[in-house]
């Protein structure tokens, strides 16, 4: 039995909500994907993981919304998927999973039978059920922590645990593994690996290089024309370039960008893009000369360096790693190529240009490792529009999903995206009342408070106990509907 865990090394640690990592926060997907594996072997937990943030679902400080679990359901393959009121009686769940139908519990904070599913909320997949000696028992599978994995009984270990269950059935016709697509491969190279044969390393299949031409203050690379021309020469039809940045002010980057298209311009015709590469080495280099580069620094030096690249008549991209992504460079404001450092092929990052995948490839034609990438040739798109104005009044239903955020980002005056960011919550938390250090953009147990407060003081029925529940979602919604979707 396939059991994905959030903590597995492969994704724990990655961001799923931008206050947290997949291995606290991310139940949501996991959830719904071991239900999802019970008919589709070929599901990677990964792919619901980016559908709940590219949809708004992933919410910072709460994990999945309610309303995502059903949508992804859906997006992957489940019929028949429905939200059942479970407020008075579990029979309609029951009746349903006698039909073979597959649930998503989720649990609310507490114990039963000894047994502690969570302190907070956690979203479970029960993928089989059948009842002995009048109890109701269901084949769990936990993608958490505590790893509840196997068969519990309702009545003994569920009963007043849970406040909603979302059911689906497997599609008809079991689905065949989906073909995996095979990506080009290709190398990364500079000095480092010395005389390079070309012709073997086409021979061998690689067709696609990038290819290091200088670093820092108008250094060449010392293969730099040999490998540009051999590359050529073999027949290489796919080549790009780089250039090693040590800059440490906007200026030297633009000046770095204007030696690399110098030494670009006699193979222009044959380059298809041009990369900024500033790294650790480069941070260290500023360090050394007293300068400690903040993620604006960073994030400016890339896109200066760019625009020098895109001016001369190139593409231009940058490269990037998980760390920088997420403490160095601000990657969604850059609209360049990424090539994205990432050593984990079950994650493929198909919304790139290039993944680095590995600095120990062996290739004919190259004595030594040498950096491995797998092109997926992603460019980035337009900037996304704002999303219209709500005209609709919302549900009340209790469930902060994307339309209630759409709602509250009018409410507070930034971009209707429908995706709680931090400039929709610092915009929620001056609505209520917070001020000072309390002006985090976190929205956190203080904001949810002061919201039920506010709530509370304007006439709506909110509870002040600092948890985002459904009645408070509730309040909330009444109050969007009549104070600001007029």
């Amino acid at each position: 039995m396939t059991i994905f865990k959030q903590y597995d090394s492969r994704w724990g640690k990655k961001n799923y909500n931008n206050s947290s990592s997949i291995s606290a926060a991310a139940c949501g997907p996991f959830a719904v994907a071991n239900c999802i594996v019970e008919f589709n072997p070929s599901i990677n937990p990964m792919d619901v993981v980016r559908y709940m943030q590219k949809h708004g679902y992933a919410v910072p400080n709460h994990g999945t919304a309610w309303s995502g679990i059903p949508a992804a359901m859906k997006a992957f393959g489940m019929e028949d998927v429905k939200n059942v009121n479970v407020d008075k009686s579990m029979d309609a769940v029951w009746k349903y999973m006698e039909k073979g139908y597959e649930a998503v519990f989720l649990f609310k904070g507490g114990s039963r039978g000894g047994v502690t599913w969570t302190l907070g909320g956690h979203y479970v997949a029960m993928v089989a059920y059948k009842v002995k000696n009048g109890k109701h028992y269901l084949r769990a599978k936990d993608s958490g922590g505590r790893d509840h994995d196997g068969f519990f009984a309702y009545e003994t270990t569920m009963r007043g645990l849970i406040p909603q269950v979302w059911v689906g059935k497997k599609p008809s016709g079991t689905p065949k593994p989906a073909p995996q697509k095979v990506y080009p491969k290709c190398i990364d190279v500079s000095d480092h690996q010395g005389k390079i044969d070309w012709k073997k390393v086409k021979a061998s299949g690689i067709d696609h290089a990038v290819i290091r031409a200088g670093y820092g203050k108008g250094n060449p690379d010392k293969w730099w024309k040999r490998n540009i021309e051999g590359a050529i020469a073999a027949g290489i039809s796919h080549i790009d370039v780089y250039w090693f940045m040590y800059s440490y002010t906007k200026e030297m980057a633009r000046n770095e960008g204007k030696y690399c298209v110098k030494a670009c311009a006699p193979y222009k015709s044959h380059i298809k893009a041009v990369f900024a590469d500033w790294e650790y080495d480069s941070m260290s280099y500023a360090k050394k000369k007293k300068v400690n580069p903040s993620k604006a620094l960073i994030t400016e030096m890339n896109r200066v360096f760019c625009e020098e690249v895109q001016a001369a008549g190139y593409k231009a991209g940058f490269y990037y790693n998980y760390d920088y992504k997420l403490n160095h460079i601000n990657v969604k404001s850059l609209p360049y190529l990424h090539w994205y450092a990432l050593y984990n092929l079950d994650d493929k990052q198909t919304d790139c240009y290039l993944q680095q995948y590995s600095s120990s490839g062996k290739v004919n034609g190259i004595k030594g490792k040498v950096d491995m990438n797998l092109y997926f040739g992603t460019e980035p798109g337009p900037a996304p529009k704002p999303t219209p104005t709500p005209k609709k009044k919302l549900k009340v239903d209790g469930i902060f999903g994307k339309e209630s955020v759409k709602a509250t980002q009018l409410w507070v005056g930034t971009a209707q995206d429908g995706i709680c960011g931090k400039k929709t919550t610092k915009g929620v938390q001056k609505k209520v009342g917070l001020k000072g250090k309390d002006l985090d953009s976190i929205w956190g147990r203080k904001t949810t408070r002061a919201l039920q407060i506010f709530l509370k003081n304007k006439g709506y029925n909110a509870p002040t106990t600092g948890v985002m529940d459904k009645k408070t979602v509730m309040a909330f919604q009444t109050f969007l509907n009549k104070e600001v979707l007029k």
